[in-house]
């Protein structure tokens, strides 16, 4: 009882002195409100959020909230005016930094680091709870581990679920109104925002599905600002604040705005307390003795209890409303370097000024009191008395002292210095291997156990066109449809059992921009550290440029092998047409003009020239015609054959030239320019029935490493470009496949042979050029050639003979012609046509026959009249064997077409004379006896003669 009384005492003798200080404070107010004005009122110029409510916010076209009405109030207390302007956040803070305003009314100390201000006393504590769902099973953020949580833009939660590691799928949005209306919807799963916002909203938006999980994270002390260098602003800032806490008013315009928020639960159950109250006083007053009885067993458990705090190595201490120390452990007091006793009833300041401003050490707000909540600080870094800076976590919770009962807060904070530097080393690990994952020259995708996509590389965003954004967190199904019917889906449910697959070449196609290509794919399970499968990693190989110069590849090839196989048919066609074609014309000659058998045999001989026409149409295609090659000026040779193509084309094709004067000129055969003219303008006048436009355009190309792949494998180097471009129908990509094959077309039976575009191709190739079509049905087609720009020296062959006839009387002869074919037709027509024009023949079918005859007969033999190629031994290499022994010998070669040993690369060696088969009685004579009658001399290749052909070949 003499306790309680003693207690009793105490209480009124402290209320007597607070009485006495509030009276003196109050006096010490009124003379200042009284203290006559001599300096005129100072107007400030103000800026606030026009949308954070209840903080600050417009309401019918006026600034409202309550910073608004704080200042206002402050204003008052502290004789001077405002003049409030509200404006987006973003702009009042740079406002403020640029010292475009005078005050700002709200500013966290987050935001203050970015801009030079110096902030007045906190007046608010602005912390983000979680919002979730009425009856929601989210009340945690690690129950929202990878669900859908919405931020505001720019709001500091988006950094912080980034660094939590909580999610990836967050839903940015422009205000806190939509973000709520999603959560509402609901579009999201969650939404982080600012506590006193969300509550304030959820009331004017009438929403009541949404409810609040009471968590605090991120806390700021919420304060107003003014441009650093203020001083004097910032003192009566200060002092102003200060007068209204002390009067009531803060506290009153304080529980007007958030006072509606606050579960007041002491006062709800205010008579529940009393009764307790009353319990308690009589369970003190019976329980008095024993409670004396029991004071020194408690003063053992307290000291027990107090050295177990001190054990701990982290800081726990305890500060009243003063900032003075109650409560602290060992640690504490380590820290300034003290002992417990005496940092006892002391102020951090007094201790060490170094970290007494430091938020771990700052007394608790009345806001922190209020929410009757713990305050979770995640980091802080503080500055200790030896200089070595320590990163904390602070947790401060509101205590409340037993003797005396006054209102305190519990600080615990825990040293995670060496904690963060493995997190940032971690971090940095994890960065690094993001950063060869986005690099890799390879697709690098990562799916879930669902299979959605969770990673998506920069590769696969190159190859695809869609941005990884487009693509995390949709499934494989989803986006590509058509993996499922190639088996790739299979192949990741296989995965997901712990198999290793590979998948085949398989084409992609991106539905949203019709991108495709192929590739191959190696899957594996992905394994958490338990060892658990959680997705499947995938690593994608590129091999649409591989499959790109396989296709050309196999089109080389088969282009090759017709041409292979049209040459062959040409040669032994030539060998069929030969003896018709000479005949028909031998007997021409022997039949009188008004012979009956004249027209019939005349038949046969056109019938035999147009075969003929047609088998050099092949040996174009399969690169083995004879060429007359020159210096041609490529300008020069389309102007001059422009004329024929405006007759050829008509008046309703448009012929234009687009001509590069400083074009370099080529190597070539001027007569298959002008063929390969001809045959381009005539297949683009049948794709423009209705007329249109055709163009011819030169210039000068230079193909890069970059380009020759682009260009289908046109090797390095400058060359002289021609395109060919027309308005006309245009072709699909199946049909370009196969334009260049001999007797493939489109036309009409009856409208074409199938031979002009092979016979393009054939010409260019043989030239050393490349050719190229680009068409897509109804825009047209452009013919492509590159040539290679011709040597400084010119290169002329004149080897070939004209077929054509001749109108005047066949030589006559009477020299010995050993001839050599192994064709009896052949062989047996030029017998015929020499006998009979006064020439000795001795006839050979192979090789052995003509050096027996030679052995017996060579100081006779004037001509060798010899095929190319024969079994055992070629043309060539007999010729060089007989003019060892008779260097008087002259020689004529026949063949159906030039092969290598005589011709190189289409064109035949100098001084050498051909006689192309199928040919004429006349033409035949006549090199016959130019070729007996020619002073030139030969040079033949001894050592040819000595080797021996291993293979045989049909002439």
């Amino acid at each position: 009882m003499l306790y309680i009384i003693k207690w009793n005492f105490q209480r009124l003798i402290c209320a007597a002195l607070l009485t006495a200080l509030t009276v003196t404070t109050a006096y010490a107010v009124t003379v200042e409100k009284k203290r006559p004005q001599t300096n005129p009122v100072p107007v400030f110029e103000v800026n606030c959020d026009r949308d954070f409510p209840p903080f600050e916010f417009v309401k019918n076209g006026l600034p409202a909230g309550f910073t608004v009405e704080l200042i206002q109030a402050l204003a008052k207390e502290a004789n001077f005016n405002v003049h409030i302007v509200p404006g987006p956040g973003a702009e009042i803070r740079r406002n403020l930094g640029q010292g475009k305003t005078d005050l700002l009314l709200g500013l966290s100390e987050n935001q203050a680091r970015d801009f030079s201000t110096n902030l007045v006393l906190c007046h608010s504590l602005v912390f983000h709870d979680l919002f979730i769902p009425a009856n929601s099973a989210f009340t945690t953020l690690k129950s929202l581990r990878n669900k859908r949580i919405g931020v505001q833009q720019g709001d500091i939660m988006h950094e912080y679920l980034l660094r939590e590691g909580i999610t990836r799928r967050i839903v940015t949005v422009r205000d806190a109104r939509e973000l709520l209306r999603k959560l509402s919807a609901p579009e999201i799963d969650a939404a982080l925002m600012v506590r006193f916002q969300g509550l304030y909203l959820l009331r004017q938006l009438h929403i009541s599905n949404i409810q609040a999980a009471g968590m605090i994270l991120e806390p700021q002390r919420f304060a107003f600002a003014v441009p650093q260098g203020n001083r004097a602003l910032l003192k009566r800032l200060n002092h102003g604040l200060t007068l209204l806490k002390y009067n009531g008013h803060f506290n009153a315009i304080y529980e007007k705005l958030f006072g509606l928020y606050y579960e007041h639960n002491v006062w709800k159950n205010s008579r529940l307390f009393l009764i307790i109250l009353l319990i308690l006083i009589l369970l003190l007053l019976v329980s008095s003795i024993w409670t004396i009885s029991l004071r020194n067993e408690v003063e053992r458990q307290t000291q027990e209890l107090r050295q177990i705090i001190d054990l701990v190595p982290h800081l726990i201490f305890v500060m009243d409303l003063k900032g003075q120390f109650i409560i602290a452990n060992a640690t504490v007091a380590k820290m300034f370097g003290k002992r417990v006793q005496d940092i006892m009833g002391k102020q951090p300041a007094d201790l060490n000024p170094q970290v007494h401003a430091h938020v771990l050490f700052s007394p608790p707000d009345e806001t922190t009191l209020k929410l009757g909540q713990a305050v979770s600080i995640p980091e802080s870094n503080v500055v200790l008395p030896d200089g070595s800076i320590r990163i904390l976590q602070i947790a401060k919770i509101p205590f409340r002292l037993a003797t005396p009962k006054k209102k305190a807060v519990l600080t615990v904070a825990v040293d995670i210095t060496d904690l963060k530097s493995a997190e940032s080393a971690l971090w940095e690990s994890f960065r690094f291997n993001q950063e060869i994952i986005s690099n890799a020259g390879e697709g690098i995708i990562v799916y879930d156990r669902s299979l959605h996509y969770v990673v998506w590389n920069r590769f696969m965003e190159k190859i695809t066109g869609l941005p990884a954004e487009a693509v995390l967190g949709r499934q494989a199904r989803e986006l590509f449809p058509h993996l499922q019917e190639q088996g790739i889906v299979q192949l990741l449910e296989r995965a997901l059992r712990g198999e290793t697959c590979r998948s085949g070449e398989v084409k992609f196609r991106v539905p949203s921009n019709n991108r495709s290509g192929w590739v191959s794919g190696t899957y594996v399970p992905h394994h958490n550290t338990a060892g658990e499968i959680i997705g499947v990693i995938g690593v994608i190989h590129d091999v649409s440029a591989r499959k790109h110069l396989e296709a050309q590849l196999q089109q080389s090839q088969k282009m090759e092998a017709i041409g292979h196989l049209t040459g062959s048919i040409a040669h032994d066609f030539n060998n069929l047409l030969t003896p018709i074609l000479g005949y028909a014309d031998f007997s021409l000659m022997q039949l009188p003009p008004e012979s009956k058998l004249r027209s019939q045999i005349q038949a046969i001989q056109d019938a035999a020239e147009r075969a003929a026409a047609l088998t050099k149409q092949l040996l174009a295609f399969s690169l083995k015609q004879v060429l007359n090659l020159n210096i041609v000026n490529l300008n020069t040779e389309i102007e001059g054959f422009r004329p024929m193509l405006k007759s050829l084309l008509g008046e309703t094709i448009e012929i234009n030239l687009s001509l590069d004067s400083k074009l370099e000129k080529i190597k070539a055969d001027a007569s298959q320019i002008h063929q390969i003219l001809l045959n381009l303008a005539i297949n683009a006048r049948d794709a423009m029935p209705r007329g249109g436009k055709l163009t011819f355009k030169t210039s000068r190309s230079t193909i890069t490493e970059t380009q020759t792949n682009r260009q289908s494998g046109v090797p390095v180097g400058d060359y002289v470009q021609l395109s060919v471009t027309d308005t006309g129908t245009g072709m699909s990509a199946e049909i370009m496949s196969r334009i260049f094959e001999p007797f493939f077309t489109t036309k009409q039976p009856g409208h074409g042979t199938g031979l002009g575009l092979a016979t393009v191709y054939g010409i260019v190739k043989q030239h050393g050029g490349f050719i190229f079509p680009a068409s897509q049905p109804g825009q047209g087609t452009t013919f492509t050639l590159f040539f290679p720009p011709a040597p400084d020296v010119l290169i002329s062959g004149k080897n070939s003979v004209e077929q054509n006839p001749l109108t005047e009387s066949p030589p006559q002869g009477n020299e010995t012609i050993l001839l050599v074919e192994d064709e009896d037709s052949v062989r047996g027509l030029a017998c015929e046509i020499l006998t009979s024009h006064g020439y000795t023949v001795l006839a050979a079918n192979n090789v052995s026959q003509a050096l027996a005859l030679c052995e017996q007969h060579g100081h006779m033999i004037r001509l060798l009249l010899t095929d190319v190629i024969m079994p055992g031994m070629n043309g060539k290499q007999l010729f060089a064997l007989l003019k060892r022994k008779h260097p008087h010998l002259q020689v004529l070669y026949m063949s159906g077409y030039p092969e290598d040993i005589i011709v190189h690369e289409g064109i035949l060696e100098e001084n050498t004379r051909l006689l192309s088969k199928p040919f004429g009685v006349q033409s035949f004579l006549k090199i016959v006896h130019e070729t007996l009658h020619s002073n030139l001399p030969e040079k033949p290749d001894v050592q040819t003669a000595q080797t021996e052909v291993t293979h045989e070949n049909r002439s």
